[in-house]
């Protein structure tokens, strides 16, 4: 997430800790619901009136991030980001994902084509890298759960919430 090593090896790496299946996916999107940034929640009136201006373009799973998705109003067609196959109930990495491949989140943001200001909020290098490569105005260091140091130096503002993200697009 630092950008020290490249993004497929640490999604490989990641997934072999995880060892997926049907029950243990079920368990996690439970713990997720409750782990919800209570800024995410007390600002979900915000997300569900611009889930029309609202992408995720994440390094990590749609049978995790979707559900939650959900929740705040965001639509699943704005929802980009890695999947499984089920491996007769175990989970394996679908490698023809965009989003399994270096640069996936650029590739992406790029085929979207979006028009007007374009700010990326994230918390890890390839979030930047939107920016660094051309497809994003700001690059928002989105830092309330874990700040990496090397990825706030980058940003063009850091933000410790959901709320002060809110703030900073209102005065835009």
């Amino acid at each position: 997430m630092n950008g020290d090593i490249d993004f497929s090896q640490a999604l490989n790496d990641r997934l072999e800790i995880l060892n997926l299946n049907n029950k243990s996916i079920s368990s996690r999107i439970e713990i997720i619901k409750n782990k919800i940034s209570s800024t995410f929640v007390e600002n979900s009136n915000f997300i569900k009136k611009n889930t029309d201006n609202i992408y995720i373009v994440s390094g990590g799973f749609f049978e995790f991030i979707e559900p939650i998705a959900q929740l705040l109003g965001i639509k699943s067609n704005h929802i980009f980001c890695n999947a499984f196959i089920d491996g007769n109930n175990h989970y394996k990495l679908d490698k023809e994902n965009i989003m399994s491949k270096n640069q996936g989140k650029i590739e992406v943001v790029k085929k979207l084509n979006l028009d007007g200001t374009v700010i990326v909020i994230g918390d890890g290098y390839t979030d930047y890298e939107i920016k660094k490569y051309g497809y994003a105005d700001t690059f928002i260091a989105y830092t309330e759960h874990v700040n990496r140091i090397k990825v706030s130096k980058l940003a063009d503002y850091k933000s410790k919430s959901f709320s002060d993200i809110i703030e900073y697009l209102n005065n835009l």
